[in-house]
């Protein structure tokens, strides 16, 4: 009878726990390899997808000056947007939908790739071990110019912004310490008498929730009074010599539309959705009653939320210098109409004067999603 040394005994088992251990090796190999490349496609994938992005805005925005311009900038921005460092291939970037009124394209596709046809694919460490050498990689972005738009808009001095919407014949300002109601009119007839108290809506400016607005080259001075002095666009803000009468409406919240803290004599506004503003509680009631309130570069009124404009400037230092910049008035969700109108706080049927606003949509350069 043979007798089985130690020895014997376990050269059988360290032989498979070597056999596991190389198993073992080669599977965190492989899947430290796949993790790699994982990492690596994913973010050759976004790096090409930002210079995509890049390419499709560069060329919509240079849309207006032809689409051999916008090739030119697709083409530089996609240089300075390389992927993994080197500028990938790109195809020529395809215009479309033609607008007949301003001679442009408005919308450019960009496509992008990396593949066995163009500079090659993303290398794979797996593929050392495979015939699956590289990943082929895409991106494609479209983007679109919504053009400028510049429209003249008149406002009366006796333009009630409570009676933006209304239709004919609504009232506001009912009671007031003259017993001297306001009266919604016409607003689609050419003879300023007709439209009695109401604002004009504004025509032939498309709005677009999200998009800033802004107010322009504003001439022309009103007052509330026939007695009394005309004042430009800000109205008496206390300010600049002019006198200090800032209130609010003397009736708070009229038919759905919210009052507001404002200079008497200024400039306002008023944003609607497409249904009659009674239809809707009244927002809050905004303060326009300091220059700090008054100053701000952006505003983002609510729908139905009367809004101070006045002559649309801020001003902001530069080499110890005032430098006036322009105020964005962002359009509110559910937005499709604008009423600009002036400030008083009761019995606007006595005001007098008006004024001619230029009111501007930016020209708006977006990725289509």
């Amino acid at each position: 009878m043979k007798l089985t040394t130690p020895a014997s005994i376990n050269r059988h088992p360290r032989g498979v726990a070597l056999l596991w251990a190389i198993i073992a090796l080669v599977g965190l190999m492989a899947f430290s390899a796949l993790s790699l490349d994982w990492a690596r496609v994913t973010m050759a994938k976004t790096q090409m997808q930002q210079s995509a992005d890049a390419a499709a805005l560069a060329a919509a925005a240079q849309l207006k000056n032809g689409t051999a311009k916008a090739r030119t900038f697709a083409i530089n921005a996609r240089n300075s947007n390389p992927v993994e460092d080197r500028a990938v291939w790109m195809a020529s970037p395809v215009f479309s939908q033609w607008d007949n009124v301003y001679g442009q394209y408005t919308v450019v596709d960009i496509d992008m790739e990396r593949s066995d046809a163009h500079d090659g694919g993303i290398p794979l460490i797996l593929g050392n071990f495979s015939n699956f050498r590289a990943k082929t990689v895409k991106a494609h972005a479209t983007a679109r110019v919504i053009r400028e738009i510049a429209v003249d808009q008149q406002v009366m001095g006796t333009a009630n912004p409570f009676l933006a919407g209304m239709p004919e014949g609504s009232v506001a300002s009912l009671y007031n310490p003259h017993n001297s109601p306001d009266y919604a009119g016409d607003v689609t007839s050419r003879d300023p008498k007709k439209w009695k108290q109401s604002p004009l809506p504004v025509k032939g400016l498309p709005l677009i929730p999200g998009q800033a607005l802004t107010f322009d080259n504003i001439a022309g001075t009103t007052r509330h009074d026939p007695n009394l002095s005309f004042y430009e666009p800000d109205g008496e803000t206390g300010e600049n010599g002019v006198p200090r009468t800032i209130g609010r409406n003397t009736r708070g919240s009229e038919n759905g539309i919210s009052d507001i803290n404002c200079p008497i004599n200024a400039l306002v506004g008023v944003f609607l959705g497409p249904d009659m503003p009674t239809n809707r509680n009244a927002p809050p009631s905004l303060d326009a009653s300091t220059p700090e309130l008054r100053g701000k570069t952006s505003y983002q009124p609510q729908l139905q939320q009367i809004f101070f404009i006045g002559d649309g400037l801020t001003y902001k230092m530069e080499n110890g210098m005032k430098v006036p910049v322009r105020q964005e008035f962002v359009v509110p969700e559910g937005a499709t109409r604008l009423y600009l109108a002036t400030w008083d706080f009761y019995e606007w049927n006595n005001n007098a004067g008006d004024r001619v606003i230029e009111i501007k949509r930016p020209q708006k350069v977006e990725l289509v999603k």
